[in-house]
């Protein structure tokens, strides 16, 4: 009998060890867990920061920039330091020898201290911005949320090990055995609860952060509530952080956040969604005037002196607000809603209050109606239709081809323009069905217009990044050209720049190919107005680019525009590629570009997008004489 007591007691401390050694490494795990994420947390205030800083125009304050990016890289090596505790998959693309957060982030802060030290690129100085707001910034939150699931991973081991431990364990030694586990389970509780607050919260001023209040306005969303938002800006905030230091601007924020908690009901929420920007969620509440009372109190709040050091310091707050259901039920809509209503209040003035106006109802209601129609026909809708406009040789007039323009025309919600339902159709996931339709249309026309013997050249289809990603892509325009009776030749494919943007995928640049090696031309659609390489541009054999129209619409008043397209022609020339000058309107536009070599232009001054009907009387009247000159040098 004392033999068993021993082995069982020598097996319940053996599990007291083994738990005990297990918790220390899992307690030690969290402690680094923490560390990544308050680093990570800190490098995403710092990118905002350094966001702020950087204008187009310049930087204002390069010390203020230097100072910045140090304190990112001091807290970048932190992190570097815990490499032995990151999760795997963090690990395998955080130190990922060219694409890695860790190459992201140093080339990211030397890219953002050199303009501290010198002439600013606007073009360099919207990258960091860019890159500092977007993707850095969510791949940093990437590394919070990862190591908070790694932390709670760890939590479950622990209280796993916990429940079988207590239940190998005897009732006698219970107590000993709780005195061991104890006090390191409130430790680890304790840190786990900090992991979760870090990840939803904003670091300075321990509000929501933005992930965290469009998780809680969903749900209540969901739930049928009704609520109101209140969107605010902070007035004259940049100017108090450059005049007083960005330590006097931390500190308004937190005395802001902390008016703006006094200021709200129990069960209102409040978060920090941008650098001096906030939203509201206000619960159970019905009357405007009272949502319209509220915005003008908080924004009475914020006009009160802050002290700081002595100094008074004086900001404001300029709101917009909107209500669900009574404005929008869709969170996406709300915002729109209240961010509309926050910029018309600006525009009136700073300090001012609007709410959703008469307009906003009516956007979205239409908003709806056409979502409703675009689904209920699978992205190909009654009235969709190709309009083309052709392209026109500047020197002599002749017709080169044509481009296909996506119009539709409904029964019931009459003409739709483009600038409505592609962006519509775009967040349904609808484009590339919506594509295929244009493009078979476009295709009939042409066919319709050779039979009849009218003169017909090639169409260019514009192809959304959305219709790259479709799998049987080349098998869908091939069929579609051939039970048409066309060529490959036939036909022009423009992409977009954001499509270089989001580094061309090899299956994407494979696909490319493949057509042009069967005769598709290739072109840049709006170049100019992204940041495309060079590279790419060789790397997916172009045949054209087009020049986008906001450059021509700059002939004869905007000298920029104007060096931009001779640049941009001489690229052109050198790389052996045809430019197509868009948003031809003027006798001087197309002058002009004639002068700088620019003999393609496409535009209302030449011809106006057209249906079947209309494409046949105007190419009759070209074909009963010979084709105009437009323009002739010398």
């Amino acid at each position: 009998m004392s033999r068993h007591y021993l082995l069982a007691l020598s097996l319940i401390g053996g599990l007291a060890i083994i738990s005990a050694v297990l918790i220390g490494v899992l307690v030690e795990r969290q402690e680094s867990y923490a560390t990544i994420i308050d680093m990570a947390g800190r490098q995403r205030m710092l990118s905002l920061r350094i966001a702020a800083l950087v204008a187009p125009g310049g930087v204002e304050d390069p010390a203020a920039l230097t100072q910045a990016a140090d304190e990112m890289l001091q807290a970048h090596w932190t992190l570097r330091q815990e490499p032995a505790h990151m999760t795997l998959a963090l690990t395998q693309s955080y130190f990922a020898p060219a694409t890695g957060l860790d190459q992201r982030v140093q080339g990211f802060l030397r890219t953002a201290a050199s303009l501290a030290s010198g002439p600013v690129n606007p073009a360099v100085a919207r990258r960091v911005r860019q890159e500092a707001m977007g993707p850095l910034l969510d791949s940093l939150q990437n590394t919070v949320e990862l190591h908070q699931a790694a932390a709670e991973r760890d939590m479950s081991v622990i209280l796993w090990g916990h429940c079988a431990s207590a239940a190998l364990a005897l009732l006698l030694l219970l107590a000993e055995t709780m005195l061991i586990f104890r006090p390191q389970a409130h430790r680890l509780a304790g840190l786990t609860e900090r992991l979760a607050r870090e990840a939803d919260h904003d670091p300075l001023t321990g509000l929501y952060n933005r992930r965290a209040m469009e998780r809680v306005l969903e749900a209540a969303l969901v739930a049928g509530e009704r609520l109101a938002i209140i969107m605010l800006d902070l007035d004259y905030f940049k100017g108090t952080n450059d005049s007083a230091g960005h330590a006097a601007g931390d500190a308004v924020l937190c005395a802001a956040a902390e008016r703006l908690r006094a200021a709200l009901a129990p069960g209102d929420i409040v978060a920090r969604v941008g650098g001096d920007e906030f939203l509201i969620l206000l619960r159970g509440i019905t009357d405007r005037a009272k949502v319209q009372a509220m915005a003008e109190g908080i924004s009475e709040r914020l006009g009160r002196p802050f002290t700081w050091q002595g100094q008074a310091l004086r900001i404001g707050a300029t709101c917009g607000f909107a209500m669900s259901p009574a404005d929008a039920c869709v969170r996406s809509d709300l915002l729109r809603v209240a961010d509309d209503a926050l910029r018309r209040a600006k525009a009136a003035a700073r300090g001012r209050v609007a709410g959703a106006s008469a307009a906003d109802a009516t956007r979205l209601a239409r908003e709806a109606q056409i979502a409703t129609a675009l689904f209920a026909a699978g992205g190909a809708p009654r009235g969709l239709y190709a309009a083309l406009q052709p392209q026109i040789d500047l020197k002599d007039g002749a017709l080169l081809g044509f481009e296909a323009l996506a119009r539709w025309d409904d029964p019931v919600l009459g003409a739709i323009a483009p600038g409505e339902f592609l962006p519509i159709a775009a967040r349904q996931g609808l484009l590339p069905a919506l594509g295929r339709a244009v493009r078979r249309d476009a295709f009939s026309t042409l066919a319709w217009l050779r039979d009849a013997g009218l003169p017909a050249p090639r169409v260019a289809i514009n192809l959304a990044p959305e219709e790259l990603a479709v799998p049987n892509l080349v098998e869908a325009i091939e069929l579609d050209l051939i039970t048409r009776g066309l060529r490959h030749a036939d036909l022009e494919l423009e992409i977009t720049e954001d499509v270089l943007l989001d580094r061309v995928s090899d299956v994407v640049r494979e696909r490319l190919k493949r057509l042009r090696d069967r005769g598709v031309r290739l072109s840049i659609d709006d170049f100019g107005t992204g940041y495309a390489g060079l590279l790419q541009l060789l790397r997916l054999s172009l045949d054209a680019v087009k020049l986008d129209r906001r450059f021509v619409a700059g002939i004869g008043y905007d000298a920029r525009a104007e060096e931009i397209i001779r640049a941009t022609a001489g690229l052109a020339a050198g790389l052996g590629l045809e430019l197509v000058a868009e948003g031809v309107e003027t006798e001087q536009q197309a002058q002009i570009l004639l002068e700088r070599g620019i003999t393609i232009g496409q535009g209302w001054l030449l011809a106006r997008p057209m249906r079947q009907a209309e494409l046949w009387d105007w190419l009759e009247a070209r074909s009963a004489k010979a084709p105009m000159v437009l323009h002739r040098l010398g």
